[in-house]
């Protein structure tokens, strides 16, 4: 007898999330794109019908997600191991060595460029890293697509 096995509606999203993410690397690396105010054009493609469901599937994934993605990037490409932050408010936690031996150093927030950040939230942001022990970092993406770091500090004995 064979057993069938289905996926739960999470495992679902999850599957179809890395396979996005998979496509946009893939894309990004080989610079096949250029956003221009929400929209996307596709710079060099052989076939149409590929063209429009790259376009399509691009037009689907949050740019959100997009940074995230550049973010993480980013910091796994810095030799850093990089978790889920939802605990601590934050979008990612940052170890600098092994998990089970080192705590989290850092609680990464993504910010969208658009994104205008009151002074409440500042003050948030680095009350949430000092109860928690860790250096808040506010990860956002250039212009060029470079990441930039702004970190807050407000106690000396953080690393």
């Amino acid at each position: 007898k064979k057993i069938c096995y289905t996926e739960t509606k999470s495992e679902i999203n999850i599957r179809l999330w890395r396979e996005s993410i998979i496509l946009i690397s893939y894309i990004f690396k080989k610079k096949k794109f250029n956003i221009v105010k929400n929209k996307t054009k596709i710079l060099s493609s052989k076939k149409k019908a590929k063209e429009i469901y790259i376009i399509k599937l691009i037009t689907k994934i949050k740019s959100k997600n997009l940074f995230k993605y550049k973010i993480f990037r980013d910091l796994w490409q810095r030799g850093l191991i990089v978790t889920c932050g939802i605990k601590f408010g934050a979008t990612y936690l940052i170890y600098a060595g092994e998990i089970s031996i080192v705590h989290a150093s850092s609680s990464v927030i993504v910010m969208e460029p658009t994104d205008y950040i009151y002074p409440h939230e500042i003050i948030s942001f680095g009350r949430v890293g000092t109860n928690t022990k860790k250096r808040c970092l506010l990860a956002n993406i250039s212009n060029n697509l470079s990441v930039v770091y702004t970190g807050l500090k407000w106690n000396n004995d953080l690393p």
